[in-house]
């Protein structure tokens, strides 16, 4: 289990304006606020944990990524696009061809009951060591915004 930081945030515009809370991984916070911030939703996130010789870690390569899980395809695009297009390095980073470091998506069909129209929720993973470049990233998008 990871430490969490409980936060708080009341976004203009987004989810109606009402306040949102959740518990977050520590190395993802900034990340999570930051994406609030730029309107871009989220319903759940893991920072994963970094490269260990710990034999029963090792054994799980998918836990060396983190993933944010967006509720729409729509916002999951949006945070794949605000580094894919920032330049030509961190658009391979992003659409990489290194399986290893490649980062990927995880489509889930979901609902909100019988009759209602379904959605897909996407779970974008990156390598944990992309956690600085991502947080990095979102604050130079967020700078200028409280």
């Amino acid at each position: 289990m990871h430490k969490t930081k409980r936060v708080r945030l009341v976004p203009t515009g987004l989810f109606d304006g009402e306040a949102i809370e959740a518990d977050i991984d520590i190395k993802l916070v900034d990340i999570i606020l930051g994406l609030w911030k730029l309107g871009i939703p989220t319903s759940y996130c893991c920072q994963g944990y970094p490269a260990t010789k710990n034999k029963s870690l090792k054994e799980h390569p998918d836990i060396r990524f983190a993933y944010i899980s967006f509720p729409y395809a729509d916002s999951a695009l949006d945070f794949l696009n605000y580094f894919a297009q920032d330049s030509e390095d961190n658009y391979y980073k992003v659409v990489g061809h290194d399986w290893k470091r490649a980062w990927s998506c995880d489509v889930t069909v979901q609902g909100d009951g019988p009759f209602e129209p379904v959605r897909f929720s996407i779970a974008v993973r990156f390598p944990h060591s992309d956690i600085k470049f991502v947080k990095k990233r979102i604050k130079e998008l967020t700078k200028n915004m409280k």
